[in-house]
């Protein structure tokens, strides 16, 4: 079932109550500070009764125009109506098919959200947008730097408003192409053996197991992905997944079905102070840590079976793993 997915923008009210605060405090000081037994020079009350005065009008403004626009939002959000797999516009509106970046990034213990957009192509003018298949994903939970990467619409009619931008994102679910450099894993150590048969379908991994525990503590099957060793970025594991495991001898199956987004349109205004990696992908439905979409792009993946055995060196065969959307 196709969703409409908000992400409601909420106005920066306890900035803008910090602000008349500060400014009714210096205007109260510029003011009655006369009285105190030592009074600052005049040019130093008069400047904090003129920096009060406007920044108590700074305050109210945006305050004022932050309820406006929440206003506006949810009015429109509430006009917007799904026919079978289209979304519905109040009117024929300009739209701007444009890519969104939300990145988090760790730098000396501090935490960086960056919202970039930038356009794709030539305006259109519809009172309609299609659920398409456009390329979209990301890495999120595990390391920094966490990112999520989605195209869809700008509208004109609400564009640069408080450095944002109201978006509609038709996201569509992904079918991913898999392919692995070799179909069966094989692992021994004295009188313990497992052997993995695997074959892929439709995104997801499938797997017949033969296991003969001896004296191992049994057996589990991996996903690891981690980002891709470049001069600048180390390879930091972004998500690791059990896909099955066994204490016991025996005969298994076991499928496994890659992360992934319903399909669904996602409504959000980009300047939203609180937009982050983490806000987005709750909206998308999936959880940390995950790499979904062209995110399968950016790192290096492998399907590992282990065989835990005590008091050695856990033994491991491995198969590379190369994941996009299609």
């Amino acid at each position: 079932m196709v969703e409409i997915i908000v992400l409601e923008y909420r106005p920066r009210l306890l900035a803008s109550a910090l602000v008349i605060l500060i400014a009714v405090f210096a205007i109260t000081f510029g003011v009655f500070s006369e009285r105190f037994p030592e009074s600052p020079p005049v040019f130093f009350r008069v400047l904090s009764v003129i920096l009060g005065i406007f920044g108590l009008i700074a305050g109210i403004w945006n305050f004022t125009v932050g309820v406006k626009f929440s206003k506006t939002f949810r009015e429109f959000v509430k006009e917007l109506k799904l026919d079978d797999k289209t979304l519905v516009l109040p009117r024929t509106m300009k739209l701007i098919k444009a890519r969104l970046l939300v990145r988090a990034e760790s730098e000396n213990g501090e935490i960086d959200i960056d919202v970039f957009t930038d356009t794709i192509g030539e305006p259109i003018h519809s009172n309609a947008i299609e659920l398409e298949e456009l390329e979209y994903g990301g890495v999120v939970g595990s390391c920094y730097p966490e990112w999520i990467e989605l195209i869809g619409y700008e509208l004109e009619e609400f564009r640069n408003i408080w450095g944002g931008t109201i978006g509609i994102y038709p996201l569509k679910r992904l079918n991913y192409k898999i392919s692995l450099d070799k179909s069966t894993l094989v692992v021994s150590c004295d009188d313990a053996y497992a052997q993995v048969s695997l074959r892929l379908e439709n995104g997801r991994i499938i797997g017949k197991v033969s296991h003969v525990r001896g004296r191992s503590r049994g057996i589990r099957i991996e996903i690891d992905a981690r980002y891709k060793l470049t001069l600048s970025t180390p390879p930091l594991r972004v998500y690791r997944a059990t896909l099955f495991e066994a204490n016991e001898s025996g005969e298994y199956e076991f499928e496994f079905e890659l992360p992934n987004v319903e399909d669904r349109y996602l409504v959000l205004f980009t300047g939203d102070p609180s937009l982050n990696p983490k806000k987005l992908l709750k909206a998308l439905g999936l959880s940390t840590p995950v790499v979904f979409g062209i995110g399968w792009k950016k790192v290096d993946a492998v399907l590992k079976l282990v065989l835990d055995v005590p008091r050695k060196i856990d033994v491991v065969d491995v198969a590379r793993l190369s994941l996009s959307p299609r």
